[in-house]
């Protein structure tokens, strides 16, 4: 007697699998990005200063590792802390975080990275230059500044593909 699996239980079993493979993918990428977080507060010689990036590393769930290596670039250790808040719980592509590293001023970098990433499970992609054009024009309306936000928001909808 030849025994066989249904083809349903087999799609099921792969589904399953494959599902699981990519949760542990996310989960391990996760960690690297905590893991490399956590080296960069052992690296800071004042006490002070490592434990609030230790309560900043511990109070969030994920960290994107290219991201983590920008902020821990900084000379100003208060601004490695800054930069690891801005960037906890987000995720960064590489070329967001290569358009945040070109800024030539560490602050700049810092707001960059506040202006770009995603947080997981978010909607859908926007390229970097949108995304940072779009979070300029609504801190410029923040700040009451309607006619820059609105050049800013003519600028990104011209550069992709829209004429306002």
């Amino acid at each position: 007697m030849k025994f066989t699996i249904p083809s349903k239980l087999v799609f099921l079993a792969i589904s399953l699998g494959m599902g699981f493979s990519i949760q542990a993918h996310s989960h391990e990428a996760a960690d690297l990005g905590k893991d490399a977080a956590y080296q960069v507060c052992a690296k800071m010689s004042m006490p002070g200063h490592r434990e609030d990036c230790r309560k900043i590393v511990s109070a969030s769930r994920i960290f994107t590792v290219q991201a983590v290596q920008l902020c821990g670039s900084f000379d100003f250790v208060p601004y490695i802390n800054d930069c690891l808040t801005v960037i906890r719980d987000k995720h960064y592509s590489q070329s967001e975080v290569e358009l945040c590293d070109k800024e030539t001023i560490d602050r700049h970098k810092i707001e960059c990275l506040g202006n770009v990433g995603s947080n997981p499970g978010g909607g859908g992609y926007l390229p970097p230059e949108a995304s940072y054009g779009i979070r300029s024009a609504i801190r410029s309306i923040e700040m009451g500044d309607g006619y820059r936000a609105r050049e800013i928001l003519k600028e990104v909808l011209y550069r992709f593909g829209e004429r306002p």
